[in-house]
């Protein structure tokens, strides 16, 4: 992987009222191919530095998200605006089947840099369980 872009990830979650935050910024791969905009990366745990958990985020022609997460949990979320989608979260517990519904998906992402945010709410069985919102920023790493 090129390491040619710093990328700085926000996730706020927001679940009974309770928001929380995490933020994170490593160095990464942003292309532009085949009317697709890819970003990759790989983030480290703080408690254990040495295991990796390997992300892409795909952004389709027609705005459609997907964020693959690859790591001890293995996700792959499908964001679309005003649409819900059914997703697997694969865990050491077993796998789970969660809907995601997304309010808005905003892509200002070029070869300069720039950001992705989306907000989307996330539901299992037949109940919401919370709010999220993700932005991702990024620029050259010269």
């Amino acid at each position: 992987m090129k390491e040619n872009y710093l990328i700085n990830v926000i996730i706020t979650q927001e679940t009974q009222g309770e928001k929380e935050m995490i933020e994170s910024t490593t160095v990464g791969e942003y292309e532009q191919k085949d009317n697709k905009k890819f970003i990759r990366y790989k983030e480290y745990s703080n408690s254990d530095p040495v295991t990796s958990i390997e992300s892409e985020v795909k952004i389709d022609q027609d705005g459609v998200i997907k964020i693959k997460r690859i790591g001890e949990i293995t996700t792959e979320l499908i964001l679309e605006e005003g649409k819900r989608h059914i997703c697997e979260c694969h865990t050491i517990a077993g796998n789970m089947i969660i809907g995601i519904f997304a309010n808005y998906v905003t892509d200002k992402l070029s070869s300069d840099g720039g950001y992705l945010k989306a907000e989307y709410e996330v539901d299992f069985g037949s109940g919401f369980v919370n709010l999220n919102k993700i932005t991702i920023n990024i620029k050259k790493n010269n």
